[in-house]
């Protein structure tokens, strides 16, 4: 079993004790700072000052980035079936 270390990570002015093992310490550290740069992006861009409402805009657009990841990935594991498909058939074509 991998050791954990404790990492204190800063988000919107705060720190947050995390349990991580050394292998993903980096990591969390980089999303940390991505997540700090976001919030940072939505505070100046649109005058927000409530650290929640920041915070949640934050959320919302991962969640969007997420989302729209997955959507491609399972376009993008569609056209490999499919392509594997033609595949297939061109073997049973010139194995038959």
């Amino acid at each position: 079993m991998a050791d954990k270390v404790r990492v204190q990570i800063r988000i919107a002015d705060r720190e947050y004790p995390i349990s991580s093992s050394l292998e993903e310490v980096d990591r969390l550290r980089l999303i940390s700072t991505q997540i700090a740069k976001m919030a940072e992006g939505f505070e100046k861009n649109f005058a927000v000052k409530d650290k929640q409402d920041v915070l949640a805009m934050t959320a919302f657009h991962l969640a969007l980035k997420l989302d729209l990841c997955k959507n491609n990935s399972d376009k993008d594991k569609l056209k490999l079936l499919l392509k594997l498909g033609e595949i297939d058939a061109l073997f049973d074509e010139y194995f038959n």
